[in-house]
């Protein structure tokens, strides 16, 4: 019913009804019913590298006009879902599929498919295929195989916070063990 939504990220993001929402240059991208696979390419001209590295077309290219920048969308026929009884492995197998696509375009590692550029903002170029996948139908392009061991915390799902909480923790449940105080152990984190 309501979406996070901002014409720019500098004033903050605010949650409003779908349909004022859709009214604003960027919206979230549902968390918990993953429809798309969303790549962020930062390079000019990028509306076709699709296709120069022989892989399918996105469904939606969301093309900024001011510097050519684009938002792939890859619209999937079975939503993959994030919530608390949902299955894990069809979650791995979309995140290996988004690592893979990403790695593939020269997509930006660090973005998370949290904000999308509005295709239906007339600040953006929009370019539509009559396509929709199954995650399956991505292995005929990539070795999704390779991209399963190279998921690491570069770019959690949950953003950039979760990144920095889930590289520390691992970090510090190694790290704890070696100080017999806690003063000595909180020094170096302060580091």
């Amino acid at each position: 019913e309501k979406v996070r939504s901002t014409d720019d990220f500098e004033y903050g993001t605010r949650f409003r009804k779908k349909e004022n929402a859709l009214k604003f240059r960027y919206v979230e991208a549902n968390q918990f019913y993953k429809k798309h696979i969303i790549l962020d390419i930062d390079e000019p001209g990028s509306a076709f590298w699709w296709e120069e590295k022989n892989l399918p077309p996105p469904s939606i290219v969301v093309i900024n006009p001011e510097n050519a920048h684009c938002h792939y969308l890859y619209e999937l026929n079975v939503p993959v879902y994030y919530t608390e009884n949902a299955k894990r492995a069809p979650q791995k197998f979309y995140e290996n599929t988004d690592i893979a696509l990403t790695n593939a375009l020269g997509a930006d590692l660090d973005y998370v498919g949290k904000f999308v550029k509005n295709p239906l903002h007339p600040s953006w170029l929009v370019i539509k295929h009559n396509a929709t996948y199954d995650l399956e139908d991505f292995g005929e392009y990539l070795d999704l195989q390779a991209h399963k061991k190279k998921q690491k915390l570069e770019a959690s799902l949950g953003g950039r916070n979760s990144t920095l909480f889930d590289t520390l923790r691992l970090w510090a449940y190694q790290e704890v063990k070696q100080h017999t105080f806690y003063v000595s152990f909180q020094d170096l984190v302060d580091r």
